[in-house]
């Protein structure tokens, strides 16, 4: 019993590493694959295997189903580990999408 509860301990915390590691901080247009100006599930999934479908539901403020640039980025400001550096201001002028 020590061993399966120890077991599961290791899961969880290695789950919890993975998630931590994901990256949030990517540019919208390297998330956008097909160019259309949204990034829909499929290319979440595609870019952050690792990541919580929960967090994309969550970026979709108008629920249509896929993030526009400014979502992506308003998510970015949100969940910034550090926080310098990659608010509105600099993902805007990295990513090469127009407003």
């Amino acid at each position: 019993m020590k061993h399966l509860f120890l077991a599961g301990l290791i899961v969880l915390g290695l789950a919890a590493t993975a998630q931590a590691q994901t990256d949030y901080q990517a540019h919208f247009g390297d998330l956008d694959t097909n160019g259309d100006g949204k990034m829909d599930m499929s290319e979440y999934a595609g870019h952050f295997p690792q990541g919580d479908p929960g967090f994309f539901t969550e970026a979709d403020a108008d629920k249509d189903g896929a993030l526009d640039h400014d979502e992506w980025h308003d998510f970015k400001e949100k969940h910034a580990a550090g926080g310098a550096g990659h608010g509105h201001g600099a993902g805007h002028a990295d990513d090469g999408k127009s407003q």
